[in-house]
């Protein structure tokens, strides 16, 4: 059964939160946040049936697939939502994995040692 305007707002809600926070690129190089705007766009109707195929002539055949995984989830063929295969992507919360929250910490930058104000070896 076709999913409802609902549900298909909801998962592209939470596609939308997931995007800026999974691992950006995997380990053969490919971008995980463009595959995920391919599935906010098919939940959002910017791909139709065709669009989705003539991925699978692009030489990133993974487009095709996660393209084809959101039409197949819109459509009632599997019952495992698009976000569900980004999960294992995102910051690890404190029960060491996806903590089911609806709010990612913000990114930080490495803590910079600072410079050492000591006169030792100075000159005055």
């Amino acid at each position: 059964m076709r999913k409802t305007p609902k549900e298909v707002a909801a998962e592209i809600a939470t596609l939308k939160e997931y995007k800026p926070n999974v691992r950006r690129f995997s380990a053969f190089g490919d971008d995980n946040r463009e595959k995920v705007q391919i599935q906010i766009d098919v939940l959002e109707g910017k791909l139709d049936s065709v669009d989705i195929d003539e991925l699978s002539g692009d030489d990133d055949c993974d487009l095709y697939g996660v393209a084809d995984e959101a039409r197949q989830w819109l459509n009632g063929e599997t019952p495992e939502a698009p976000h569900e295969g980004w999960k294992c992507l995102l910051p690890k919360g404190p029960t060491g994995g996806f903590n089911g929250t609806s709010t990612f910490p913000a990114a930080k930058k490495p803590a910079r040692p600072k410079a050492s104000r000591s006169k030792v070896g100075r000159r005055a």
